[in-house]
C-alpha cells in the first residue's frame, strides 16, 4: 500500500544534536585559507590536494582553465591500450598475419604492433587500412567506444564534466581518447553535437575539432570545443559513411586522423593538421591554467610543447595557485615528472591522487568533491542558512573525502530540483540577447537536462529553496537520515519517500524523476515505497508555512501516480497525516 500524505515546513521539523565535530574542520579550513605555507606542509599527508579547482569552479579572479584528459577519464568504461592489445590480438593476427613485436611497456607495445599491422591492411578503392584496423579493435561498432545516446547512465566523472561544461566553466577541451563516452554525456545533459544555437543563456551546442574544416568554429564562444588530435569513434564511423558512399577521398583524410601507430603519435611536428593543433594547444595553454586528468603525459609531442614555449613564457608571469595540474592515479617519474620541471613545480604542488589507497578518493570522487563545493558556492549566494552552508563548505575543502557523505545531495536531488521548478514556470529567464523569455519546452527535452546552476542576473529562487532544504536539513541534525540517491528529485528515509514540491506551480504534468520512478514501480508491483510524503516550499520564502487552501499540486501527482483525482483506490489512502 502507498501512503501518500501532506506536510508543510513546521510538521517536517525533528530536532536532533548535530554534534560538534563537523565544526573543527571548518576551523582548520580558515586556518588553511589563512595560513597556506603551514597547511601547505602537510597537505600531502592531511589534505590530499594541493587546492580545491578555483579555476574550474569560477572563484573570483581565476581564469576559466584548459582540459585535457587522457585513457584515465575512461578507466573502467572501455579497455585501455594495454587491455585492447590483450583482447584483440590474436584474434587480428589470425587474420593478417604473426607480427613480432616486444616492448616492456605494453600501451607501447601496442602502438607499435598497430604500426605495423596497418602495413598488412587491404588499401585500395574500397579498402582504409586505418578503417579497417579500427573496425577489427571494436572502436566502430563496440557500443563500449560510442556510449548510449541521452543515456542516464554515466560514471561520476563523465555527469560532473558535463554539467561543468554546460556552466560554462572551461575555456577549452582537449581529449586524446578515441571514445566518445564524454560526448555522449554532452548530449544526455543538453549540449548537442553539431546543434543549431537555441540562444539559450547557456551552451547547448557541441563541435568536435578534428580536421580542417571543423577550425571555423575555433574561437566562436557560443560553441563548446572538444578537440580531438588522435581521432575518435564517431569520426570513424564518418569516414566509413563516407567509403560506403563511394567517397574515398573524404573517407581517407577523415580516417587519416585516426592516430594509433607509434611513430604518427611520437612526432606530429610538419605534419598539416597536427601541427595546426599543435599551435592552437600552445596559444590555448599560454593563456589558461591547465588541468590534466587521467592523463600520463606520455606523448613526447606534448612534452616537447609544454618545454617551448609554454614553460619558458609562462614562467615569466606569477602562476595561479591551479595553473598546472594533474588527476591521476599515480605520478610518474616520466611524463608527470617532466613537465612539471618545466615549471619549477614539485608532486605537491601539482598532484592530486586519484589513488583511493591512498588518498581515500577516486577520479569519480574528485569530480563530485569539485560538484559539491561549486555546488556550495552558488547557494552560498542565496542568503539562507550561511553559517551551516558554509561550515559545511569548509569541512569538505579542509578534508576532501568529507564531500563522500554529501555528494548524493548535489550530484541527484539538487540537479532534479532545479529542473523540476523551472519545468514549472517558476524560475523565469531571458535567453542570450535578452530579447525573449526562455521557453521551457526548449530545455527541458530529455530526463537529464542540467540547468546551471549559476546564470548571471537572474533570480533563483529555485536554488533558495535548495539552499533553505540543505541548511535545515544540517541545522536539525537529520541529513544523513536520507538516501538522495534513489529516487533522484526526493529522498527516501526507510520505506517512506519524502518529495519536496514548488508552491504556487503549474498544474501541468510534473517532469519528475523520483515521482516517475515510484510510478513505474507501481505498475510492475516492485516498490519499496510504502509511504509518500509531499513537502511543500514556497521559493520565494522558503522557511515559511504553506497555506492549508487548495493546492493543484497534489491532484497532478496522484495523476502521475496513475490514481483517480476524485477516488482512491483502495490500495492508496491520499490525505493529510499529520
Amino acid at each position: 500500500m502507498i501512503l501518500v500524505w501532506y506536510s508543510d515546513i513546521k510538521r517536517f521539523k525533528s530536532r536532533v544534536w548535530f554534534g560538534s565535530f563537523g565544526y573543527i574542520w571548518g576551523y582548520v579550513g580558515r586556518v588553511y585559507r589563512t595560513c597556506p605555507v603551514i597547511l601547505g606542509v602537510l597537505r600531502f599527508t592531511f589534505m590530499g590536494f594541493p587546492h580545491s579547482f578555483p579555476s574550474l569552479r569560477g572563484e573570483a579572479g581565476f581564469r576559466k582553465p584548459v582540459i585535457l584528459i587522457g585513457a584515465g577519464l575512461s578507466l573502467d568504461t572501455v579497455p585501455g591500450p594495454a587491455g585492447l592489445y590483450n583482447e584483440k590480438r590474436d584474434i587480428i593476427e589470425s587474420k593478417i598475419g604473426r607480427i613480432d613485436v616486444s616492448h616492456s611497456n605494453k600501451a607501447i607495445e601496442f602502438y607499435q604492433w598497430a604500426e605495423k599491422a596497418l602495413i598488412l591492411y587491404p588499401n585500395d578503392t574500397k579498402n582504409v587500412p586505418k578503417l579497417g584496423l579500427a573496425q577489427d579493435l571494436g572502436i566502430l561498432d563496440d557500443q563500449r567506444w560510442m556510449g548510449i545516446p541521452k543515456s542516464d547512465k554515466h560514471a561520476p566523472r563523465h555527469r560532473v564534466f558535463a554539467r561543468f561544461a554546460k556552466e560554462g566553466r572551461m575555456q577549452a577541451v582537449w581529449s586524446l581518447n578515441w571514445d566518445c563516452r564524454l560526448e555522449q554525456a554532452f548530449e544526455s545533459f543538453g549540449i548537442d553535437r553539431d546543434a543549431v544555437d537555441k540562444r539559450l543563456p547557456w551552451l547547448n551546442t557541441f563541435k568536435a575539432l578534428i580536421t580542417e574544416p571543423d577550425l571555423t568554429y575555433a574561437g566562436n564562444e557560443r560553441v563548446l570545443i572538444i578537440v580531438k588530435p588522435h581521432g575518435c569513434a564517431h569520426s570513424l564511423q564518418g569516414a566509413r559513411n563516407l567509403l560506403n558512399k563511394g567517397d574515398e577521398t573524404g573517407a581517407r583524410a577523415l580516417a587519416q586522423r585516426f592516430l594509433i601507430g607509434w611513430d604518427e603519435l611520437s612526432d606530429q611536428t610538419g605534419s598539416g593538421m597536427a601541427e595546426v593543433l599543435g599551435v592552437k594547444f600552445e596559444a590555448d595553454v599560454l593563456l589558461y591554467p591547465f588541468h590534466g586528468i587521467g592523463w600520463s603525459a606520455s606523448e613526447e609531442y606534448i612534452q616537447k610543447r609544454f618545454e617551448n614555449p609554454i614553460a619558458p613564457e609562462k614562467n615569466k608571469a606569477l602562476l595561479a595557485i591551479d595553473e598546472f595540474t594533474i588527476v591521476d592515479r599515480t605520478f610518474n617519474g616520466e611524463g608527470h615528472t617532466k613537465i612539471t620541471g618545466y615549471f619549477n613545480l614539485s608532486e605537491g604542488d601539482v598532484f592530486v591522487d586519484a589513488d583511493e589507497s591512498r588518498s581515500g578518493l577516486t577520479t569519480d570522487d574528485i569530480f563530485l568533491y569539485i560538484q559539491a563545493i561549486y555546488a556550495l558556492d552558488q547557494l552560498l549566494k542565496q542568503g539562507q542558512f550561511e553559517a551551516q552552508l558554509k561550515n559545511l563548505r569548509d569541512e569538505i575543502v579542509a578534508q576532501p573525502t568529507k564531500a563522500k557523505q554529501f555528494s548524493d545531495f548535489f550530484d541527484f536531488f539538487l540537479p532534479e530540483w532545479v529542473r523540476h521548478c523551472w519545468q514549472q514556470g517558476l524560475c523565469p529567464c531571458k535567453n542570450a540577447d535578452g530579447s525573449k523569455w526562455v521557453s521551457v519546452d526548449d530545455i527541458l527535452d530529455r530526463p537529464n537536462e542540467h540547468i546551471p546552476w549559476s546564470i548571471a542576473h537572474i533570480a533563483r529562487p529555485d536554488l533558495m529553496a535548495a539552499a533553505w532544504l540543505l541548511g535545515y536539513l544540517l541545522e536539525n541534525g537529520i541529513f544523513n537520515r536520507f538516501d538522495f540517491k534513489s529516487c533522484p528529485g526526493g529522498f527516501v528515509e526507510g520505506s517512506t519517500l519524502v518529495l519536496p514540491m514548488p508552491h504556487g506551480g503549474t498544474s501541468k504534468p510534473i517532469e519528475n524523476r523520483a515521482l516517475n520512478s515510484l510510478a513505474d514501480s507501481m505498475s510492475e508491483g516492485i516498490t519499496y515505497i510504502s509511504y509518500v510524503k509531499i513537502l511543500r516550499i514556497d521559493l520565494q520564502a522558503p522557511g515559511n508555512d504553506i497555506p492549508s487552501d487548495a493546492d493543484p499540486s497534489l491532484d497532478v501527482i496522484k495523476v502521475e501516480l496513475g490514481l483517480s483525482t476524485g477516488q482512491d483506490p483502495t490500495n492508496v489512502l491520499i490525505g493529510d497525516l499529520l
